[in-house]
């Protein structure tokens, strides 16, 4: 009988030392709610691997950013569409410990909430900071709007299609809308990072190229700016059959 395994991809920074040395680091998943990756299966699977490689693992439901969709492609206001994310993140967060619980896991995870993190001081910096340079930085702007073609197409097609009902800077600032769900997930992943003691990202996706460009200083020096360590990494994971 087959079985799902799950095989490192890639690593990027210190996600190559958590590899070859586990329980070295601490380390978090961030799990989308719509994820095509992450299933009841799945994420049995990328829990078991966090086990493995973490001295302490965290779980945080990305919710909150997905009310972007909401605005954009249902109509709906801000505080409607926020509530929205919530009611699917508390779902998600149930599910987490009834998994969690059946795993025995619980005493070694915390589940981070959206609403929490951003909470804190430096983390709204950052995300503010961002935000701001989507509207200012072009090279920024550019390559967040790459990354949006490159991984998530069925947004960009429902997008193009709503293009028809919309004028140049209607269609404009709902491209900007959804942007800020890629910008807010960057900035709140970094702050966990480098704040929240999880260095470490585990994921079914690749590293964004726009978080990697960050740390090369290629939106002027933000690592400085933001006070980073930039001791950091990134595990990516994708299942497999296995016989």
């Amino acid at each position: 009988m087959s079985k799902l395994e799950l095989k490192v991809i890639d690593t990027w920074k210190l996600g190559s030392d958590a590899v070859k040395n586990p329980k070295k680091y601490n380390g978090f998943l961030g799990v989308s709610l719509t994820s095509p990756y992450y299933n009841n299966e799945t994420i049995e699977l990328y829990l078991r691997s966090a086990n493995n490689y973490f001295a302490k693992i965290a779980l945080l439901p990305v919710d909150i950013p997905y009310k972007y969709n909401y605005i954009v492609f249902e109509g709906l206001s801000e505080d409607q569409a926020t509530q929205k994310a919530l009611d699917l993140g508390n779902r998600m967060e149930h599910f987490f410990f009834v998994t969690l619980r059946k795993l025995n896991l619980e005493n070694k995870t915390t589940i981070l909430r959206w609403q929490d993190i951003i909470k804190y001081k430096k983390c709204n910096y950052i995300l503010t900071f961002l935000r701001t340079l989507l509207e200012k930085n072009s090279k920024f702007f550019n390559d967040v709007h790459l990354h949006i073609q490159e991984q998530t197409l069925v947004i960009e097609k429902r997008l193009l299609r709503a293009k028809q009902k919309l004028s140049d800077l209607e269609f404009e600032q709902q491209r900007k809308t959804l942007f800020r769900f890629l910008v807010d997930e960057i900035a709140i992943f970094i702050f966990v990072q480098e704040f929240l003691d999880y260095p470490i990202r585990l994921s079914a996706y690749p590293e964004t190229d726009v978080t990697k460009n960050i740390y090369q200083a290629s939106y002027n020096d933000l690592v400085s700016i933001w006070g980073l360590s930039g001791k950091i990494g990134h595990i990516r994971l994708l299942s497999e059959e296995t016989s």
